[in-house]
């Protein structure tokens, strides 16, 4: 179209061109061709006026050419100057149309950015309400689980209430019962003391005696070292000393039960007090564990809730820069479309004119477009603004409610910890009581435990008592029966030839006879022939009668090779020289110590014929036993 125009243009200047050089022409030959009446010449003159006339009416119709022709390059120039004004308009309007097509994309880009933030923002608050959603049933969650564990410390601390009650009163009551164990066992302590006194008197007195009696005693020994002859008397009083040792053993084993039994209980008494200790010991390491694992538990507490910050904050970076990604996507491809449309537009104004009313046509149906999809992102925005109101409302009541369950959470926090702060002191106190109520009854144990000791040793300190009242009389008779006694013993060794050695008498008879002959004349004496049953009495016989053979109460003359003591008891302990008893020549049944041809200081045994005539060896036992 531009190029008609252009065409057009040159025509009309061609045209006005010519018409000049025409009317130049014409003026230059009016003035320089005319013809007058002076001229001489008339045949010249009037084929000059014909032409005159001739050339006048040719001028008359140039004039008129020329006229039109400067009418149509006047129309031509109006003409001219209507298609640039056209052109002008159409490009003012295509350039109007560009601007308000680059203003609703630009409008558009806006609304489509406002879009995209207030959906961004819309499914921020979705996520936020849903956090918050499940952060509130978390709390409540957390609520009434601190609801039910309040409940149950109130009940802990109910019974925690009533077991201090209990023990307190438990504590009381072994508070007086402590008491009147303590007076109870001062009472005993005291009657023990006394006791004790009474004892110590006693055992001073028996003491005395005791040292009186080892002097007659010492006395004794000395008169039998020097004499060997005792009375059947002193037998007696040996057999009564023998049985006054044997209680006195009894006594003394009584004794070391008791006080193995008492060394028993220390011992478990000390096996109890480290028991006690050891799990004293593991009940604090157990509540240090406990406190490690809660502190554990605390810090992984918070590193889970900085965690889920952490990860909130990146959940939201991500999205962020997930939309801003979007936007920048879509930015691109609107900025590569309209990059391909205006190159294409610019292809289409430089190619052709004509197509500006039609695009002109399309601008405003794509401004028609873009008004209703204006419209509809406006309307799409203002529901999105409203979600959003709303949004923001529920995220504002959640927010509320998130502290006021927080505030609750708080609230419950503290008072669970006061209930477990008074649940701790409580545990202490009832610790605290359970261990004064365990002392008291360890206390009144020891005391219960004392005091039965007390009385057990005031009845053994009376027992004892009386035993020593007894004991004391008994030795004060036994002193006079000995003075008696050993003045006795003192005539009857000075008279005869006996000697002593524990609880027997001994006495060998210096004329030699047969076996029987030498019992008979024991018997008479008030004893018998010896009966060896030790090696101390053997020993003894050996250093007091030498090697003399004597006769012993020991034969087979009932059975061959079964040797037995005149009393019928057994043989139990023998003292045969080697090759004895061989019953040479089987005449053999009666056993003599002493014998000459043993080369030993102890087995100094052999059997001879019973009628073969060797002294005699009589013993005599102390009915009494050993003085």
């Amino acid at each position: 179209m531009s190029q008609n125009v252009r065409n057009e243009e040159m025509n009309c200047l061609g045209e006005l061109k010519r018409g000049d050089l025409d009317v130049l022409l014409m003026v230059d030959y009016d003035g320089t061709d005319t013809v007058t009446d002076d001229d001489p010449d008339s045949e010249f003159g009037s084929q000059k006026e014909r032409f005159r006339f001739r050339h006048t009416g040719e001028i008359t119709v140039y004039r008129l050419y020329r006229l039109a022709t400067v009418c149509l390059g006047l129309l031509c120039v109006l003409l001219l100057t209507a298609i640039t004004a056209q052109q002008l308009r159409f490009r003012a309007e295509r350039d109007r149309l560009q601007t308000n097509f680059t203003n609703q994309n630009i409008e558009k880009a806006q609304l489509q950015s406002k879009y995209t933030n207030q959906t961004t923002e819309r499914d921020q608050l979705q996520t936020s309400y849903a956090d918050l959603t499940k952060e509130r049933d978390q709390l409540q969650t957390r609520y009434t689980s601190l609801t039910v564990e309040r409940d149950r410390l109130q009940t802990r601390y109910t019974d925690l209430t009533k077991e201090r009650d209990q023990l307190q009163t438990r504590y009381t009551s072994l508070t007086v019962e402590r008491d009147r164990l303590q007076t109870r066992y001062t009472d005993l302590t005291k009657e023990r003391d006394q006791l004790q006194t009474r004892n110590t008197n006693l055992a001073k007195e028996r003491d005395q005696l005791q040292t009186r009696y080892t002097d007659l005693t010492r006395e004794r020994d000395q008169l039998q070292t020097r004499y060997t002859d005792l009375t059947r008397e002193r037998d007696q009083l040996q057999t009564s000393n023998t049985n006054m040792a044997k209680e006195r053993d009894h006594l003394q084993t009584s004794y070391t039960s008791l006080t193995r039994e008492r060394d028993q209980l220390q011992t478990r008494y000390i096996d109890l007090t480290r028991e006690r200790d050891q799990l004293q010991t593991i009940y604090t390491d157990l509540t240090r564990e406990r406190d490690q694992l809660q502190t554990s538990n605390t810090n992984m507490a918070k590193e889970r809730d900085h965690l889920q910050t952490s990860y909130t904050s990146l959940t939201v970076e991500r999205d962020q820069l997930q939309t801003s990604n979007t936007n920048l996507a879509k930015e691109r491809d609107q900025l590569q479309t309209s990059y391909t449309s205006l190159t294409k537009e610019r292809d289409q104004l430089y190619t052709s004119y004509t197509s500006l009313a039609k695009e002109r046509d399309q601008l405003q149906t794509s401004n028609n477009n873009l008004t209703v999809e204006r419209d509809q992102l406006q309307t799409r925005y203002t529901n999105i603004a409203k979600e959003r109101d709303q949004l923001q409302t529920r995220y504002t009541d959640l927010t509320r409610e998130r502290d006021q369950l927080q505030t609750r959470y708080t609230n419950l926090t503290a008072e669970t910890d006061q209930f477990q702060t008074s649940n701790n002191n409580l545990t202490k106190g009832r610790d605290h009581l359970q261990t004064s109520n365990s002392n008291l009854t360890v206390e009144r144990d020891q005391l219960q435990t004392r005091y039965t000791d007390l009385t057990k040793e005031r009845d053994q300190l009376q027992t004892s008592n009386t035993r020593l009242t007894a004991e004391r009389n008994q030795l004060q008779g036994e002193r006079d029966e000995l003075q008696k006694r050993l003045s006795e013993l003192k005539q009857l060794v000075a008279d005869e030839g006996w000697r002593f050695f524990n609880s027997s008498m001994y006495y060998i008879i210096a004329m030699k006879n047969s076996w029987g002959e030498n019992r008979k004349t024991c018997t008479e004496k008030g004893g018998d022939l010896v009966i060896i049953n030790s090696r101390e009495e053997q020993e003894f016989i050996n250093k007091e009668f030498g090697s003399t053979e004597a006769w012993i109460g020991l034969s087979d003359k009932r059975t061959e090779g079964l040797w037995k003591w005149v009393d019928g008891s057994g043989l139990t302990t023998d003292f045969w020289w080697e090759g004895e008893p061989n019953d040479y020549e089987g005449d053999e049944d009666c056993a003599i110590t002493g014998y000459r041809g043993a080369r030993s200081n102890l087995s100094v045994w052999a059997d001879y014929p019973c009628s073969h005539p060797v002294v005699g060896l009589c013993e005599k036992h102390f009915p009494g036993g050993s003085l």
